[in-house]
């Protein structure tokens, strides 16, 4: 076993909170400490997702474990009775920490802003967009930028997709994927209509 300390900003030491409680809620069982203005976590191991694909690729499975992961998190940030309501913009592969070897918690929490009245995402600073991106932040230079939180779910679909190798930004990387539950989960974080987009695992 081995420590892993996260020093969040203090402003977002809560939503680093809120996604550790929301991967115990979807199953994991390891243990962490919140103190001042750390958080240890103790897990039998830890990588960075970017290194843990540098040093072998992930499999169907994983990626399933990975998509389930992310998506009890991002309901965990939005879900009725938690205020405020948070969003996140977009993923990175250096934004999330691997831990007890297929567990993966969002730790990068510069991409977390909170949820408008309305629902929406307001971007009032500027962020290099630089990670998997949904259409409608492609090419965004303009702020405000108000965009539906369901951005989350495009940029998770194109995530998972990079981790297997089948990254596209399209539609075009998922068809090998045809006919299994992953293939209809990504389908729906991926629809061109956002308000349409869905993060549904049946």
């Amino acid at each position: 076993m081995n420590n892993i300390t996260l020093t969040p900003p203090r402003e977002k030491f809560d939503i680093q909170i809120r996604l550790l409680n929301a991967l115990k809620n979807h199953g994991w069982n390891g243990k962490w400490v919140a103190g001042e203005s750390k958080i240890d976590i103790t897990s039998k191991d830890s990588i960075s997702l970017q290194d843990r694909l540098n040093e072998k690729p992930l499999y169907y499975p994983d990626v399933l474990r990975l998509a389930l992961c992310l998506g009890s998190q991002l309901a965990g940030l939005s879900k009725d009775g938690a205020e405020p309501k948070y969003g996140v913009l977009f993923f990175n592969l250096n934004d999330i920490l691997v831990i007890d070897k297929d567990w993966y918690l969002l730790t990068n929490l510069s991409k977390i802003i909170p949820l408008t009245e309305e629902n929406d995402l307001e971007l009032q600073q500027p962020i290099p967009l630089d990670g998997f991106l949904a259409p409608e932040l492609v090419g965004a230079n303009t702020l405000p930028l108000i965009v539906n939180p369901s951005c989350a779910y495009y940029s998770l679909a194109l995530l998972c997709l990079k981790t297997l190798g089948l990254h596209d930004n399209n539609m075009g990387g998922i068809d090998v994927l045809m006919g299994s539950k992953l293939y209809y989960l990504l389908q729906r974080c991926m629809e061109k209509n956002p308000v349409n987009r869905r993060f549904l695992y049946v």
